[in-house]
């Protein structure tokens, strides 16, 4: 939420409000909000493909698909599904939270986002378990860092 003061509230808490003056309906960020401001404005300027975490969660689906692929037949319908739909996820929802018009939908599609990246984690290891996927490590390493840079926007857009 932002933090608002009236601008004649202002004026009288550094002297300058006169008396008998009628109050004025104009209202201004305190500082820090101001600068919360800021950070959502540029981010609504820059369209979504611009922002690094959607570009890597896009860079992440077609190496998740593979993994998908690889599955057997039996897991057609199962598990390769549920890590297409999970993979495709997470941009899609960095995407359609930026469209949104207020910040806490935003943040609510973000952690759309961050879910789906842990349900990605969950399901590859499960994959190992059940001896589908060899080494995942790697994917895991960039599932984390885009967990990461998720949770930094998260973080900035709630503060």
């Amino acid at each position: 939420m932002l933090s608002i003061v009236s601008i004649s509230q202002t004026a009288r808490e550094v002297g300058e409000g006169k008396e008998g003056e009628e109050e004025a309906n104009w209202r201004v960020p305190t500082k820090k909000p101001f600068i919360k401001c800021k950070i959502l404005d540029m981010l609504r300027r820059k369209g979504f493909r611009e922002l690094l975490v959607w570009q890597k969660a896009k860079l992440l689906c077609p190496e998740l698909y593979n993994f998908a692929n690889v599955l057997p037949e039996t897991e057609r319908f199962g598990m390769a599904s549920q890590i297409r739909r999970a993979a495709l996820s997470v941009p899609t929802n960095i995407a359609e939270g930026h469209g949104r018009s207020s910040n806490p939908d935003f943040i609510r599609f973000l952690y759309h986002s961050l879910g789906s990246i842990r349900e990605l984690e969950t399901l590859l290891e499960i994959g190992v378990d059940l001896s589908y996927f060899a080494d995942i490590r790697e994917t895991l390493e960039k599932l984390d860092e885009v967990a990461r840079m998720l949770s930094s926007l998260i973080s900035k857009l709630e503060a």
